[in-house]
């Protein structure tokens, strides 16, 4: 079963998402992402993140309580982290995001606030490529 993790700051948006994942079959972990009072977090800090390890895809919002507070571990940050860690990434974002996402073979990008089909459909096909690249730094 492939695992997801969610990294989202609003906890009700983690659990809108992480029940549309669960239904679709996925198992899913839950992350808040960087929060007070340093706005830090392990992969930001470039300590190994033990949720990330256990997840094969994670759902990104670039735009974390770390961006708003301007200090911590930016959204970009914890995408630079997971794709680094050879972790395929669907990075949730807008307009109004400071650093626009590219598509690669490790991330692809929705928009902010994501519609059901459209997020279950880009999990799937990140699933369904090629297991996880070694990372090379």
């Amino acid at each position: 079963m492939t695992t997801v993790l969610i990294v989202d700051d609003d906890s009700d948006e983690r659990r809108r998402i992480g029940s549309w994942l669960a239904s679709a079959g996925f198992e899913v972990i839950e992350c808040p992402g960087p929060s007070s009072p340093d706005y830090s977090c392990l992969g930001g800090r470039g300590e190994p993140c033990p949720l990330a390890h256990a997840a094969d895809i994670v759902v990104l919002d670039i735009r974390l309580a770390s961006d708003e507070m301007m200090m911590g571990t930016a959204g970009w940050e914890l995408l630079l982290y997971y794709t680094t860690q050879g972790k395929k990434v669907v990075a949730m974002s807008g307009p109004e995001d400071s650093v626009q996402v590219l598509t690669d073979d490790l991330a692809t990008v929705i928009r902010r606030p994501p519609e059901r089909e459209q997020l279950v459909a880009a999990v799937r096909d990140l699933a369904a490529k090629d297991e996880p690249v070694s990372a090379s730094i």
